[in-house]
Parts: structure tokens; sequence; C-alpha cells
């Protein structure tokens, strides 16, 4: 294996990301029906706050880490320690190298 090899399998880690806000017509706060659908369903209801189906280039990245386990785990934490659904539960866990990353 090569210097420059092993160095990139260094740099090689995990990134915590979450979506970004999704665009919302002009005026217009929240998606329209949003209070009544939040009682029915939060979890939908968040989901239509934010973008999950944006690339992967415009999502956060929230935190970095050296494993895919140490990721799921910190992501696993959030979730637990919010009793309410909150947008850690939409966040995802992605290698560091994933050229979803990456504009277009």
């Amino acid at each position: 294996m090569s210097h420059r090899h092993a160095a990139a399998l260094a740099l090689l880690g995990w990134y915590l990301v979450m979506p970004p806000e999704a665009r919302q017509p002009r005026g217009q706060v929240s998606p329209k029906g949003w209070s009544k659908a939040y009682r029915k369903d939060p979890g939908a209801a968040l989901r239509r706050l934010y973008d999950v189906k944006a690339p992967l280039s415009r999502w956060a990245v929230v935190g970095s880490f050296e494993t895919a386990r140490q990721c799921n785990e910190r992501r696993r934490q959030g979730v637990l320690a919010a009793p309410q659904l909150t947008t850690i539960e939409l966040s995802k866990c992605v290698a560091s190298d994933d050229p979803r990353l990456e504009p277009r």
C-alpha cells in the first residue's frame, strides 16, 4: 500500500448530516395545513418542514466521526434525548467521501 493510499484511507470518516429546510411559498411560514397535520402525525408534519429529498450536497454536516458506529450512536443518542420528534430523526450518517456530498 502506498503512503498516498494509506493517507487517503486515514482521512475517510463519517458525517452526521441534517436535511435543509423545505422551501415554502412566499409569505408562508410553514406548509399549508401543517398544524392540523402535526396533531395527526408529527413525523409526517416534520418531514414537510425539511427537504429530505434534497441532494445530499445541500444537507448540513452537524458532526464528524471516525467510524459509522460512532456516528450512528450519536444519532441514536440524539433521538433518545428528545421526548418529541425532532430533526435528528431525519438525519443520516454518510461516508465523508460519498460523492453525493459534492455539489453538482
